[in-house]
């Protein structure tokens, strides 16, 4: 197992598990945990019912992580244009103060 592995059970093939411990891991790239015994709602699903209540179960984990990661996104870019704006605004102003010793 990976150092970055919480859990007891092996690693599933192709999922990296060298994360540093103390770095979240994404709701969607968490593990699949098998559970040794069903709740008595799973009892009585069908297979087909409980193969769609853990895909929405997924679905969920990938929609939430999705719409984080936009909200990241959304506040990084305000950040950066914040700060293009006032760097536009400093050069203006700089311009502006430049051109008037010229004339002086």
């Amino acid at each position: 197992m990976g150092s970055g592995n919480p859990f007891s059970v092996p690693p599933t093939p192709g999922v990296p598990l060298d994360i540093p411990l103390g770095i979240p891991i994404p709701l969607s790239q968490e593990l699949f945990v098998p559970t040794q015994e069903l709740s008595e709602t799973e009892l009585n699903m069908t297979v087909e019912e409980w193969v769609r209540y853990h895909m929405q179960i997924e679905y969920d984990k990938f929609k939430e992580d999705g719409e984080r990661e936009i909200d990241i996104f959304q506040k990084r870019a305000e950040q950066v244009r914040n700060t293009i704006g006032a760097l536009y605004c400093q050069l203006s102003r700089d311009r502006i103060n430049w051109q008037n010793k010229g004339r002086c």
